[in-house]
């Protein structure tokens, strides 16, 4: 069932990442939750899911802001933990996490 899971995570982020040419890590716990709240098992597969996508592409995660603007993103920290959900109610100057090619 994992992999049935992960492979349709995977499916969804090389199609989101084709046609942006970036991928908000909220997308993954998006599709995981379904409207409920995020469990550490959905973190567990989103995780899984990104560790293969980021084997497959040469990435790195920055933030940014809503609307998403890489003009103006800055690099996550090595420490930083990555964060595969979003509140769709928090304000919007809160930054998001997403993945873009390395440079």
């Amino acid at each position: 069932m994992s992999a049935q899971i992960i492979a349709g995570l995977l499916d969804d982020m090389e199609e989101s990442y084709g046609a942006c040419g970036y991928l908000p890590l909220y997308e993954l716990g998006w599709s995981l939750r379904d409207g409920a709240p995020m469990t550490e098992r959905m973190k567990e597969l989103a995780r899984q899911a990104y560790d293969e996508f980021t084997s497959r592409h040469a990435t790195r995660v920055v933030w940014t802001r809503w609307p998403i603007n890489l003009d103006s993103a800055w690099p996550l920290e090595p420490d930083e933990e990555l964060d595969f959900d979003l509140d769709p109610d928090q304000p919007v100057d809160i930054p998001l996490q997403v993945v873009v090619p390395a440079d």
